[in-house]
């Protein structure tokens, strides 16, 4: 009697206990992509067909949100068939889209110029700066709390996501300036907001709580 979307409503509320707010997120958003063109289907009726043409369908987006798709919903049916909801996982035999591997390069001085111009005035523009000017990784750089700044050393200390190292910047007199100038606009969102949930992050979401990597690119 299950439909899909029945059980991956399922699936996602025993992942919101057992996992991370962003993976959560993470999940739930990529199962929305897939469920206006499965999400009816009974659960026990689902073939390999079913998921080769949710994919296809979903080719507008990235291939690398395909891919990512497909994992999700891999790990859902999973547990149908674990627990004996489906005699099989529907995904095991759709290959995953091919992901190009991307290549990174660094913003000529040009590139620079303009992206600043873009981002003047905007609510993250510090956050841009600081990226472009000290290269850690958006995740780092989201993940820092304000007990990471030290107003008077002027250091900002990154934890590394990856290697579970840290290191301290010495951040350029226009940074505190941007800074201070956040922080201080960041108690007007917090005065003017009753949905406000503080976390402490230096670049929070509008609510308090911690900015998604797919939200900031």
């Amino acid at each position: 009697t299950w439909s899909v979307g029945a059980w991956c409503d399922y699936w996602l509320s025993a992942k919101r206990r057992a996992v991370a707010e962003s993976t959560y997120r993470f999940y739930e958003r990529h199962i929305g992509y897939a469920l206006p063109h499965i999400g009816r289907t009974l659960l026990y009726e689902l073939s390999p067909d079913h998921i080769r043409a949710t994919l296809e369908a979903l080719s507008p987006l990235s291939p690398q949100s395909v891919k990512h798709v497909r994992t999700v919903l891999t790990m859902a049916f999973k547990l149908a068939a674990d627990e004996g909801v489906i005699a099989r996982n529907p995904c095991a035999t759709v290959a995953a889209p091919l992901v190009k591997k991307y290549e990174a390069y660094a913003l000529a001085d040009a590139e620079l110029d303009a992206l600043f111009v873009a981002v003047a005035g905007t609510r993250l523009e510090p956050l841009w700066h600081l990226l472009a000017d000290y290269g850690m990784r958006l995740n780092e750089l989201l993940s820092c709390r304000w007990l990471d700044y030290n107003e008077q050393t002027q250091k900002l200390r990154i934890r590394a996501t990856k290697t579970d190292t840290e290191r301290h910047l010495t951040l350029t007199p226009a940074h505190v300036e941007r800074l201070a100038a956040w922080k201080a606009a960041l108690v007007d969102e917090r005065a003017d907001n009753p949905r406000w949930r503080e976390q402490g992050y230096l670049f929070p979401s509008e609510v308090g709580t911690k900015l998604l990597q797919s939200n900031v690119r």
